[in-house]
C-alpha cells in the first residue's frame, strides 16, 4: 500500500491532473488515493463505482458493513465546486 503523504506529492509533483476528464480525474487520483487509504477498489461491495440514488448516482460509494458511508463526486478538474458540491449533498440525504 503506497504512502498517502507520498502519492499526494508525486501527484502534485507530475502534474498528474492537467485540465482533463474525469475519468482521468477517477485513474490517476482518486482510485490511487482510495487504495493508498486501504479501501479495496476491487470489491465492488466495498467501493461501488456509479453508484445510483434515487435522483441520479455518484462516481463512488464507498460501504462499510453493506451500509453506504461515504458517498464521492468526481469531476474534471476546473469545474464550478459550488454547484458540484450542492449535488452531492442531495444525493447524500437522498441516501440517508
Amino acid at each position: 500500500m503506497p504512502d498517502l503523504e507520498a502519492l499526494i506529492a508525486r501527484l502534485a509533483r507530475i502534474d498528474a491532473l492537467p485540465q482533463g476528464s474525469e475519468q482521468t480525474t477517477r485513474d490517476r487520483a482518486v482510485d490511487l488515493t482510495l487504495d493508498a487509504l486501504g479501501w479495496d477498489t476491487i470489491d465492488h461491495g466495498e467501493v461501488a463505482r456509479r453508484y445510483a440514488v434515487l435522483d441520479g448516482g455518484v462516481d463512488y460509494c464507498l460501504r462499510l458493513r453493506n451500509r453506504s458511508r461515504i458517498l464521492i463526486e468526481v469531476k474534471r478538474t476546473g469545474g464550478d465546486l459550488p454547484e458540484h458540491q450542492r449535488q452531492l449533498l442531495r444525493y447524500a440525504l437522498q441516501e440517508g
